[in-house]
Order: C-alpha cells, then structure tokens, then sequence
C-alpha cells in the first residue's frame, strides 16, 4: 500500500485508533503508561498523620508497581513475621494480622481469606506487594483508612479511632460462633447480651465501632442480619436472630484479640468444636476453596487477546479516497497493535482472526475468538469520508 495514501487517510482513522486503546486501558491496567511514570514514580511516597513523609522503591513488573512488603511495614513502623521456608510474611498492623504468601493471589486478614486480582510475587528474596490491589484491600478489611493516588504513587495512612474493627460468623455444627475483632483488652464485665425482639444485643462498654466495615459481614447461622449502634459510653452490636438460641456463652480471647459469642443450637459442643475456638496460628483457606477461587480468577484472567481486523478478501469494507480499501487499512493497524500488547503485556496472548488480505465470515470469527477462550475481542474498522 502507498505510504502517502495510508498516510493522507490516517487522520480520519485517528479517533477510532484512540477509542481502541482507552477501552483496551481500561481492560488491562497499565498497559500503555507513559515514559513519563516510568521516570517521574520510582517510588511510592508514604505519607502518615503526624510523621514525615517516607519513600520507598517501586518495582515495575509488566507495568504494574509493586513494593517491598518489609519495606512497607517499616515505613509504616509495624512489626513483622516471615516464614522463609513458606514465602509467608505476617503484618501487626494495630488491630489486624495480614497474612501474605509469595506467588499466591489470596491474603488473610484476622483469618478472613480475600483475593487479589494477581498475586503477590517474590522477587530479589522479598515478598512484593501488588500497589494497585493490595491498598485499597487493607483500606476496606482493616481498621486503617488507606487512600492509595495512583497517578502520583502517593499513599495517605490513617489509623482510625476503633476498637471493634471486624466481625465474622460462622455455623457450627452445635450452632452459630460469632467472632468480633477487637484492639482493646474488653474485660467480662464490659460485654453484656440481651435478646429483644429476636435481635441479639452484644454491648461493649467503652467500644468504639468501625460501622462501615462490621454492617457488610455476611450473615451465617441463625444471623440474618446485622445493625451496630454508637453511643459516647458503648457500642451496641445487634444481630437479627433467625431462631431462638438454647444458650448464648461469651468468651474471652485477648492473645487473639477476639470476642466469641457463642450461640447453641444443640445441647452440648462437641471437643472437636471446642478445639476449634482454641485454635491459634493463621488459618488457611481449605484447597477445594483454593482451587475454587483459582479457577475463578482464571475466567476472569485477561490472558487471552483476539484482534480482529475488519473484512478482507472479497469483502473490501469502506472505499476511500482512490479507491483505498477499508480491509487493508485496518490490517496493519491490527498487527501493530499486536506487537504493542506482545511488547508491554507478555504474559498476554495475542490471537487474530486474520493476517492476511483473506475473507473470514462473521461466524468463524467469533468461533476462533472462543476455540482459544478470548477474553478481549478487539474489532478493527474505518469509514470512509470523500472530504480529505
């Protein structure tokens, strides 16, 4: 083809070549960044409430920013634990424990599992965090208020005025075992329960309740749903009640900073459920959970790009300026795309239904994008227009 023809005709195409690649941004984080960022955020700036700003390095791994998570945590100033032989490091944050393994997508905070899109990696024998999944993750399960800036790479850290930060429920064989994070040492005296009205009232004298995360536990057991209430001398936790409990039994965990509310459904808990309130250690997850979440992760996974250059062959498309083809416009456009996507994804694979001046139907196109499970399609046109 003629450069000078490709060249007279490429404004028209400009908008359309534009529309490609912000919708193909926003499919894959990142994945055009400007030279700019690679120069200009080196480092991601954290910043604490009453302390001097710290940096510390970004490690960019197919154009995704990853920090060190030791040097996380000692910008931070929390205490850490690592298992060299597991890859596994534990953060004392001030009333969470967030466990993150290396090369593994899933990240425990106080024994709840949460997955990330990617998992963390090890590299330079450190475990690296994933910037851009791992904040915004602590910011929602933790008692810490976590505003990430990811185009400047700035990090603002708060911790919130809280003592019950999280609650999870789980169904037991003998019943339901309500399990409330907490940060100070609650003594017996200062936990009351009352059932009215088919609510379960659990009231923290002195507790001040981080609402927004708690009203978002999912219900189990004999719970359906879940209400907090903060007065300036208690925090009340109300749980709606399915059925009336034979008994309901407080128990004290400080070493674990945790409050169990225990209610029977049948006479008696078994040993091998009482050995499971007495459990210490990180949990975690059961491998037919693993493997569940794996293979939904991988649905979702972008690793799987189909290019798809309009018409070809018989099938000319649109007819512009002396008589250029629409089908040999938009194949150069596609192949070129595809070494952009090659070049900055790698871990992505790049399929096209067409790489050559051939006539596929319509049909068959959308057979190659599923024989080889696609996950973005990416369809190639232009119009023609009689004004240069």
């Amino acid at each position: 083809m003629d450069r000078r023809i490709f060249l007279k005709n490429l404004p028209a195409l400009g908008i359309f070549i534009f529309k490609i690649r912000n919708a193909f941004g926003s499919a894959l984080p990142r994945l055009f960044i400007p030279v700019n960022d690679l120069l200009n955020f080196s480092a991601l700036t954290i910043k604490v409430s009453g302390r001097s700003a710290v940096k510390i390095p970004i490690w960019w791994n197919q154009n995704l920013p990853y920090v060190s998570a030791f040097k996380l945590a000692g910008a931070l100033q929390y205490h850490t634990y690592f298992n060299d032989d597991k890859k596994k490091i534990v953060l004392y944050l001030p009333n969470n424990q967030v466990v993150i393994t290396a090369n593994n997508a899933f990240i425990i905070i106080d024994e709840a599992v949460y997955q990330m899109p990617i998992p963390a990696l090890w590299e330079k024998e450190e475990i690296y965090l994933p910037v851009n999944y791992f904040l915004p993750l602590l910011d929602r399960r933790t008692t810490l208020s976590v505003r990430y800036d990811g185009d400047n790479q700035t990090v603002q850290v708060r911790e919130l005025d809280v003592n019950i930060s999280g609650v999870s429920i789980t169904e037991k064989e003998n019943g339901t075992l309500i399990r409330v994070q907490t940060a100070g040492k609650f003594k017996k005296d200062d936990i009351t329960t009352d059932i009215r009205y088919g609510w379960l009232h659990v009231d923290f004298y002195g507790g001040k309740v981080d609402s927004s995360k708690i009203t978002h536990t999912k219900p189990a057991g004999l719970v359906s749903r879940i209400k907090t209430f903060q007065f300036p001398e208690l925090s009340s936790l109300a749980f709606y009640l399915k059925g009336k409990p034979l008994s309901r039994e407080v128990i004290l965990k400080p070493e674990q900073n945790e409050v169990l509310i225990v209610l029977r459904t049948k006479e008696n808990i078994s040993e091998e459920e009482l050995s499971d309130l007495r459990e210490d250690g990180v949990l975690e997850p059961p491998e037919d959970v693993k493997k569940q979440l794996e293979e939904e992760r991988r649905k979702w996974l972008i690793d799987v790009v189909v290019i798809d250059p309009g018409h070809g062959g018989k099938d000319p498309g649109a007819i512009g300026v002396k008589k250029l083809y629409e089908k040999k416009v938009v194949l150069p456009i596609a192949k070129k795309l595809g070494k952009i996507i090659q070049k900055e994804m790698p871990g992505v694979k790049v399929v096209f239904t067409r790489k050559r001046d051939r006539f596929i139907p319509l049909r068959r196109r959308t057979q190659i994008a599923n024989e080889n499970n696609g996950k973005v399609f990416i369809s190639i046109h232009a119009n023609s227009n009689k004004k240069k």
